[in-house]
């Protein structure tokens, strides 16, 4: 379950939720650091069902989930990111869609993407 109002004790302090919003395809986390686990959260609507081409990129590994759903799992090297690292058909169900993106950074800077192709056909 997402509470994006919890608060998390951790070794040396407390996480929380942070709202972030991007101009560009690259997300870098909030007080990004080496060695760190990030989640990002969002809800996606849609009038109707449909199928979708996400384009997935990560530095370093990533999972995504949505619905409740792995629908991507990337390699556990170090790398950096790619905006086009992988692609995924997904299902997205009518109305309110949860995605959950988890990333692992290993050294140095991390950052991802997570694009949708709106079009069923490209």
């Amino acid at each position: 379950m997402i509470d994006l109002d919890a608060s998390y004790p951790v070794e040396g302090g407390v996480v929380s939720w942070q709202f972030v919003q991007n101009s560009s395809a690259m997300v870098r986390p909030p007080r990004d650091q080496s060695y760190a686990i990030f989640y990002a959260y969002t809800e996606l609507w849609f009038d109707e069902a449909r199928d979708l081409w996400i384009a997935v990129g990560s530095d370093d590994y990533s999972r995504i989930w949505i619905n409740n759903l792995p629908v991507w799992a990337s390699g556990t090297q170090h790398k950096p990111w790619r905006a086009n690292e992988g692609y995924r058909k997904v299902h997205f169900l009518k109305g309110l869609n949860r995605v959950l993106l988890r990333l692992e950074n290993g050294q140095n800077s991390s950052a991802f993407s997570l694009r949708l192709c709106l079009q069923s056909n490209p």
